[in-house]
């Protein structure tokens, strides 16, 4: 059997050295890319978060405007059409547009559209849901 220079038997097998400076450059490469992609990755992952976020509040908010709009009893000829308005300040940002129209058929039905938008400056606006219900009877514009 061999023994090293302290005398320690090796078994024929060389103790290895550590890590040379060829493979400890390429290492930091390696995690450098990895760590650039994550961060380049990043802020589409809290943009999609934000969207995400926007789209669900739209739609519970919407379907709650379109709810609100079957149950009530009032006359939708008395308002004024179409009906704007934003919702609380719990929503900042997000406004709701709803338009009803009578279509002139047997089943005297009622549209009720719901638009659910986002304003953004300078002027920009884009719609994020429009939620659509068919109600029968009831009163509301004209449908020509």
């Amino acid at each position: 059997m061999k023994k090293d220079k302290k005398g320690v038997e090796t078994h024929g097998i060389k103790a290895p050295m550590g890590f040379s400076l060829v493979e400890i450059l390429i290492a930091i490469v390696v995690f450098t890319v990895g760590i650039i992609a994550i961060m380049y990755l990043f802020p589409f992952g809290v943009k999609d978060i934000s969207r995400a976020k926007d789209l669900t509040a739209a739609t519970f908010l919407g379907q709650a405007k379109l709810e609100e709009a079957l149950v009530l009893q009032y006359d939708p000829m008395d308002l004024p059409d179409p009906v704007e308005g934003e919702f609380s300040t719990d929503y900042p940002g997000l406004f709701y547009r709803m338009e009803c129209t009578k279509f002139q058929n047997k089943l005297s039905l009622v549209q009720i559209s719901v638009e659910v938008y986002k304003i953004f400056s300078p002027g920009g606006r884009k719609t994020l849901v429009r939620l659509d219900t068919l109600k029968s009877s009831g009163g509301c514009r004209e449908n020509n």
